[in-house]
């Protein structure tokens, strides 16, 4: 709830409703705050609608239940204690990674009669090693994601550019709906990026220096939207005057993605249809959590845009990579799903002077896949040559 208003999250509620009753464990993953909790309430009152459901709630953000329930004989105790074999049970547990091993007592519960397990963490290794050899196979992730401009605005409300002005200038994690000041958002911001160095970063790995971490972020939003590895990452901030390893750096970054605050956007060989897994862009995972960070926001608004487009497509369900060969000057996305892939250019506003470099690289693909060019431009959708000319405001409400 957030100024009185609950924002519902029809897709993903859709989504764990298609997989219920199913014997599968249902992990929820995502930034901290970006409504992961809020989403599994949201469901619960779905499921109390059948008198015959029984829902066991573990919070373990909750700082009494985290203390109470700390270890696996008391998260195996606490599920018995409320488990009912005649009703439909429905297990929830937010935050699963608070307890050491936890994969060890959800395994062990998935099989029982007429049980159906939710889990929510706030770091993508959630299934990798150990966990993930337990239960391959017995998991389907749903990735949740900060809010969508689409999930804020009709487009049939009045006032839809003001409402994106704020979205571009503070993103979409839900909580910070709850603040009309601008001071008070970024603060609100701010303290989330400290919550997830705290709790997702600092206390779980072996980091050493803070703010050599936070030196890699800035430097990754600093090179927005532009081609990043390794390499480049560990020469920029050694002559910077780090004294970081390579393999430090490496490990500072894929800590950053693990905890969703940045995600990596692989390019794709539009010539050999092959991913290019050395060649990368980041891009944040909130643009708000990054304006308040670095409030240098005013100087890449078109990549920021790309960044707004990029959470879209994936809302939407594509898998997103950037497009480039040989002889293609790079196609900002290249989304692909089951049943379509689109090749997606975005600028800030198409002029006289850019409207040939932005539609080139569309003329030289030779297939019919859609093509779409999206700008600030006021205008009406129309087509061109097979390209699609579309307000990405317009677009993001489509």
């Amino acid at each position: 709830m957030y100024n009185g208003v609950m924002i519902k999250r029809s897709k993903y509620l859709q989504e764990l409703l298609n997989y219920r009753d199913k014997k599968l464990i249902k992990v929820i993953v995502g930034v901290r705050k970006c409504g992961k909790s809020t989403l599994m309430l949201q469901y619960v009152e779905i499921l109390k609608k059948d008198s015959d459901s029984n829902i066991i709630f573990v919070d373990l953000n909750d700082y009494q239940t985290s203390k109470n329930i700390n270890d696996l004989d008391k998260l195996n105790n606490y599920i018995k204690k409320h488990y009912k074999p005649t009703k439909k049970n429905y297990l929830f547990v937010d935050e699963v990674q608070e307890i050491k091993d936890f994969q060890i007592i959800i395994n062990s519960w998935i099989n029982k009669k007429n049980m159906d397990i939710y889990i929510t963490g706030s770091n993508s290794k959630l299934l990798s090693g150990e966990i993930s050899t337990l239960i391959t196979g017995k998991n389907i992730v749903i990735t949740v994601y900060p809010l969508v401009f689409s999930e804020l605005c009709h487009k049939n409300e009045p006032n839809i550019k003001t409402k994106f002005d704020k979205y571009f200038k503070y993103g979409g994690m839900p909580g910070r709906l709850m603040f009309e000041n601008e001071k008070e958002i970024y603060t609100y911001l701010n303290m989330i990026y400290s919550d997830i160095l705290q709790n997702d970063i600092l206390t779980r790995n072996n980091v050493l220096d803070v703010s050599e971490l936070t030196n890699i972020y800035k430097f990754i939003f600093d090179n927005l939207g532009k081609e990043l590895s390794y390499k480049n990452i560990y020469n920029v901030i050694r002559k910077n005057g780090s004294a970081l390893s390579r393999t430090t750096i490496i490990k500072y970054v894929e800590l950053l993605r693990q905890c969703f605050l940045i995600q990596k956007i692989n390019k794709f060989d539009l010539k050999g249809l092959k991913i290019l897994d050395n060649l990368c862009k980041y891009y944040p995972i909130d643009i708000g959590m990054k304006n308040a960070i670095f409030k240098n926001f005013a100087h890449n608004r078109g990549k920021l845009l790309e960044n707004i487009v990029l959470n879209e497509l994936k809302y939407r369900g594509y898998e997103v990579f950037i497009g480039t060969s040989r002889t293609i000057n790079e196609i900002d996305f290249v989304a692909k799903n089951n049943e379509e892939t689109l090749y997606l250019q975005v600028t800030e506003y198409l002029t006289d002077e850019n409207v040939e470099r932005e539609i080139d690289p569309f003329l030289k693909i030779r297939d019919s896949n859609p093509k779409i060019l999206l700008s600030l431009n006021e205008l009406e959708s129309k087509d061109r040559n097979g390209i699609q000319y579309l307000n990405l405001i317009k677009w993001l409400l489509k």
